[in-house]
C-alpha cells in the first residue's frame, strides 16, 4: 500500500510541471535588462532564429544614460562567420570564423537536461522556472503551467554579467531571409 501511496505522489508531482520543448526556429520581441559592472541597462529588440538555415540574431538597443548602445549579434554559421555590433557608434563591427559544419547553438537545447528550479512572480504573473547551472553559469527560461511550450522569461548568467529576456511575442515560425541580413556595417569597405 504505501508502495502505491509513493507513485501516486510521484505521478502526481511529476503532472504539475511539464518539461517545454520550445522549438528551436522563432521569431520574438523582447524587452532586455542587461547588468553588468557598469549597471543594469535596460532595451528592446529581436531574438530570431531559423534553426534549420542555420541563423540566428539577437538585436537590441540598451538605454545608458543619455547614450543608446547598440547590440547585434548575427550568427551565420550557414556562412561560417558570427558578426557582432556592441557600440554607441552603432557601427563598429567585429567578426569571427566559425568550424565549417558548425551549426547555430539550440537556443532552448539545454532544456532536455534541466530541472525544475521553482517559481518566480513577474508582473504579478506566476512562471515555472526550469534551467541548468554549471561551471558558474546559470541559463534559466521560464513558462505557465497552461502554455509550458512558449518561453516568457529567459535568462543567462556568468559571473562578470547577467542578461534578462522578457518575450512580449513568440512564435514557432522562421523570419523572412532579411531578418538575417549582414548589416552594412560588417561588409568589407
Amino acid at each position: 500500500m504505501k508502495l502505491v501511496v509513493a507513485l501516486l505522489l510521484v505521478a502526481v508531482s511529476s503532472a504539475q510541471h511539464t518539461r517545454p520543448n520550445i522549438s528551436e526556429t522563432f521569431t520574438s520581441t523582447i524587452d532586455v535588462e542587461f547588468h553588468d559592472p557598469t549597471g543594469l541597462h535596460f532595451g528592446v529588440g529581436v531574438w530570431d532564429v531559423d534553426y534549420q538555415k542555420n541563423m540566428a540574431v539577437e538585436n537590441y538597443t540598451l538605454e545608458e544614460g543619455k547614450q543608446t548602445r547598440r547590440v547585434e549579434v548575427l550568427q551565420r554559421f550557414d556562412k561560417e562567420t558570427i558578426y557582432s555590433i556592441n557600440s554607441y557608434e552603432h557601427n563598429d563591427c567585429t567578426h569571427r570564423n566559425v568550424p565549417k559544419g558548425d551549426h547555430v547553438p539550440a537556443a532552448f537545447g539545454f532544456l532536455q537536461n534541466s530541472t525544475h528550479m521553482g517559481t518566480q512572480t513577474f508582473h504579478h504573473i506566476e512562471y515555472q522556472l526550469w534551467g541548468i547551472s554549471a561551471g558558474g553559469a546559470e541559463i534559466v527560461v521560464g513558462v505557465l503551467d497552461n502554455e509550458p511550450h512558449r518561453p516568457y522569461i529567459f535568462r543567462r548568467r556568468h559571473a562578470a554579467d547577467e542578461t534578462f529576456y522578457y518575450f512580449m511575442t513568440f512564435n514557432a515560425t522562421a523570419a523572412p531571409a532579411s531578418t538575417f541580413e549582414i548589416p552594412a556595417e560588417c561588409m568589407p569597405k
